[in-house]
């Protein structure tokens, strides 16, 4: 057997372990959920200015998204 066989065996053994033995964590559920509800949030928000501005005066309301406009 040669001499640095030993030795290489020795070093692909420690880096398997260390490499096997850390796993890499995943993101929690709740930041997805907490991101998503932000979402609705602002959804909601947004359908309720937009039915206020509605109520207020239904001809000067502004449309929410606009593709005519050459801004």
């Amino acid at each position: 057997m040669h001499p640095t066989t030993v030795t290489h065996q020795f070093v692909a053994e420690t880096a398997y372990e260390a490499i096997s033995a850390s796993a890499i964590p995943e993101p929690p559920a709740t930041a997805g959920l907490v991101l998503f509800g932000a979402f609705l949030a602002g959804l909601t928000a947004l359908k309720r200015k937009r039915k206020l501005e509605i109520a207020i005066d239904p001809l000067e309301a502004k449309p929410l998204l606009n593709l005519n406009s050459k801004e």
